[in-house]
């Protein structure tokens, strides 16, 4: 009967854990890498690894499963530079870009390797890693490293006065591409001594060696591929290469669409590819290629045809680890641009991306360059139309206002077909310098965006889809603003980042039309606080309200805030507050709240507290006076993927923490949901409940009611443990205080704020 009892309440534990797999569970982390670039995969194990996007994933063919890993799940690091297979060591050899290195072994068991990534060498990028036997010869900016699989060592490091793109042994001796040359070395000779290193060609930007029909194949770069010779001699096999590999003894070239296949050095087969072959893994038959966007496909060649038998293999996952804005819906659909107002020179793909009920949706951006004549580069911000659900505009650094439908591109609208200016229209190409951002919804459905560098910034779609704009000459002609806050004051905010920064807000009335009644104030980039100190700051990241009316604001300086918005657009003084933290030492004094680091982004959660993004410093959270710091999450402390933090985003529903970073989003399970306005017990659900033996994680409380006094009590009516709501979502780690409670029936009672009604609920501890 006991048995029969403890059976049920494991399978409804587990039922209810089955469930709560689509968000993050309070306090835990998920990673959502990107896995549509293939570029690399290996066989082991009975599976097929794929390197993709940087990140790892498996597939099986004999049941089609799929299989991802990431730092949060298994990995030890993020950003793979390249994976290779030890048959006799049975692991997988993956080494990250930053120099650390990881065994994957058939059960995935990790076996984490930092010698290199410690080391002093000055330069630890692996550019490359090639397995013989049972030593992986690594590829680095500053040499090669011989890592001894079985012993999970490194065994030797040869230094070069430049970057090692690709090491190859052949007949005991290692030849490798640098910047300066290829070099060859015998190891029967101590190669610690640079002058046992011989060049033996210098000509040429050379990227990568292979070993093919008794001979050394090398690909160089604007020259092609070539076979070299032990004296140095080159040969050409090919021009006009995109992609090479070596697999199964055979050689395979990809240019052109076209897919060539060299048995011998004059035995060449071509194939039409349809897709780009960047790499090539030749099983049982089947062709295993590496097609970039297209994920992994499997072929075969059946009468003289490449013929596709398993396409598109890519996991559920983002289009690319682009994830520079991100906007949560009012439906809670997650929106992502992937651009940048492009000051550093990168042109990113155009990325638009939404998220939800666990799954990825990619907007599709084939076509849309011929449509418009412009490079589908640097979307900076998206939004959806809330009376029209799969209405979306996204703006642009520099190409104009898109609009999309069904999530399909309509149309763009510039200088040419709309109020929207270029920033140069003497220019020869004006159409390429039309900057728009910030867009941003009003509550009546007027659309509001920031048209940079150009005598009026602010232009509007007004919901009946006519456009107007509004001209203040304290901005005229500034050059990058990104946002646009709404507060509850009914005015309207933004804040110069560049050249001349400074907070600027309007209160328009509620009219467009007329704008002699407007109040309006520009701060400029001087901030003094409430100590009568003045900083000058030469960046503002963000400005937000909490659910105090308390303006938030991010610089270069750190954080400053603005206690009485209202005042702002009124006087012509501002006072910048800075939260002041007490050093508790007996000298009566404080610091400054992230004083001098540069705070990148902010979202205010559920219980009025603050997730603050940094650059390099990771992210804090802080109290709801920012007093106390509650959590600082780092690279190194967490499973955050990376310390450079570009956006944060709340899901009120789920209190998931959606954390955008350089390197890709990561997601942390936060415990303040979004409150419900009546405490009615229909709307409480505990989870897990029942807590089984395994589960040694926290109990979550959801469906309270802001600031709800929540006691938890034995079947005695004694209180083990109490404490206060979160928004709507209360935590408790099972303890009271000193130690995890025994088995039993535990009561959950909570009372709402002002003591009016209450509920009560239980929760059933299994150990």
């Amino acid at each position: 009967m006991r048995l029969s009892r403890c059976l049920l309440l494991f399978l409804t534990s587990f039922c209810l854990i089955q469930q709560a797999i689509s968000q993050t569970i309070p306090g835990e982390w998920r990673a959502y890498p990107a896995f549509h670039d293939a570029t690399k995969s290996v066989k082991a194990f009975s599976r097929i690894y794929v390197l993709s996007d940087g990140g790892l994933y498996n597939y099986t063919p004999d049941d089609n499963s799929i299989q991802t890993y990431d730092k949060v799940s298994t990995l030890s690091d993020n950003q793979i530079a390249d994976i290779a297979y030890s048959a006799k060591e049975r692991a997988i050899v993956i080494g990250y870009l930053n120099g650390n290195i990881d065994l994957l072994y058939e059960n995935d068991d990790i076996y984490n390797i930092t010698d290199l990534l410690n080391s002093a060498l000055p330069d630890k990028r692996i550019n490359e890693v090639k397995v013989a036997d049972n030593t992986a010869y690594i590829s680095t900016n500053s040499g090669i490293v011989l890592l001894n699989i079985s012993k999970k060592e490194i065994s030797a490091t040869y230094r070069f006065n430049g970057n090692v793109s690709s090491t190859i042994l052949y007949d005991k001796e290692l030849f490798c591409c640098t910047t300066t040359g290829i070099y060859k070395g015998n190891l029967s000779e101590n190669l610690l001594d640079p002058s046992k290193w011989t060049r033996i060609e210098s000509r040429g930007i050379f990227l990568r060696l292979f070993p093919f029909a008794d001979r050394i194949v090398v690909s160089v770069n604007d020259r092609g591929l070539f076979f070299i010779d032990l004296n140095g001699r080159l040969e050409r096999i090919d021009k006009g290469v995109e992609h090479v590999c070596v697999n199964d003894g055979k050689l395979f070239v990809y240019k052109q669409d076209t897919l060539y296949i060299y048995t011998s050095k004059d035995a060449v087969n071509k194939y039409y590819a349809g897709s780009v072959a960047k790499n090539v893994l030749v099983d049982a038959g089947n062709l295993w290629i590496s097609c970039g966007k297209e994920g992994l496909q499997r072929y075969q060649i059946k009468d003289d045809r490449l013929v596709i038998t398993k396409p598109l293999i890519i996991p559920e996952s983002p289009v690319r680890n682009y994830f520079n804005f991100m906007n949560m819906s009012s439906s809670g659909k997650l929106l992502v641009a992937g651009g940048s107002l492009n000051y550093s020179g990168v042109d990113y793909e155009g990325t638009l991306m939404s998220f939800q009920d666990n799954k990825w949706f990619n907007f599709p951006d084939d076509g849309i360059e011929n449509q418009t004549g412009l490079k589908y580069i640097n979307l900076t911000s998206i939004v959806e139309d809330p009376s029209e659900p799969g209405h979306y505009y996204a703006g642009s650094a520099r190409h104009g206002l898109y609009e999309y439908r069904n999530s399909q591109f309509v149309k763009l609208y510039t200088f040419d077909n709309s109020p929207l200016k270029t920033i140069l229209p003497d220019n020869p190409k004006p159409y390429e310098f039309v900057s728009v951002d910030g867009l941003q919804y009003d509550d009546k459905g007027n659309l509001w965006m920031l048209n940079n560098e150009v005598d009026t910034i602010f232009r509007i779609i007004k919901s009946d889809g006519s456009w107007t704009s509004l001209y203040y000459p304290e901005i005229a002609g500034l050059p990058t603003f990104k946002y646009i806050l709404f507060d509850s004051n009914g005015l309207i905010w933004t804040a110069s980042t560049r050249y001349k920064p400074g907070i600027f807000c309007t209160d328009i009335k509620g009219t467009f039309e007329d704008q002699s009644d407007d109040a309006h104030s520009f701060s400029g980039a001087s901030f003094t606080n409430q100590d009568g100190v003045s900083v000058v700051v030469n960046d503002i990241f963000f400005i937000t309200e909490d659910y105090s009316g308390i303006m938030w604001i991010g610089t270069d300086q750190g954080i400053f805030t603005l206690d009485n918005p209202k005042s702002f657009v009124s006087e012509d003084k501002h006072i910048f507050k800075r939260v002041k933290i007490p050093r508790n030492d007996g000298t009566n004094q404080a610091d400054y709240l992230l004083s001098g680091i540069y705070t990148t982004a902010i979202c205010i959660d559920h219980g009025n507290r603050k997730w603050i993004g940094t650059m390099n410093k990771g992210i804090f959270l802080v109290d709801k006076d920012g007093i106390n710091t509650i959590h600082h999450f780092t690279k190194d402390n967490s499973p955050l993927i990376s310390d450079n933090i570009l956006d944060i985003e709340i899901n009120g529903a789920t209190g998931e923490v959606y954390i955008a970073t350089d390197e890709g989003l990561v997601v942390f399970g936060g415990d303040a949901f979004r409150p419900e306005e009546n405490l009615d017990k229909s709307n409480v659900t505990v989870f897990p409940n029942p807590v089984a033996p395994e589960l040694d994680g926290n109990i979550t409380v959801k469906g309270l009611t802001q600031d709800c006094t929540v006691k938890i009590l034995n079947t005695a009516g004694r209180i083990v443990y109490e404490g206060t709501s979160q928004g709507g979502g209360f935590t408790w780690n099972c303890g009271n205080g000193k130690k995890r409670v025994p088995s039993g029936v535990y009561f959950i009672m909570a009372v709402n704020s002002d003591g009016s009604s209450g509920i009560v609920s239980r929760v059933t501890i299994i150990r």
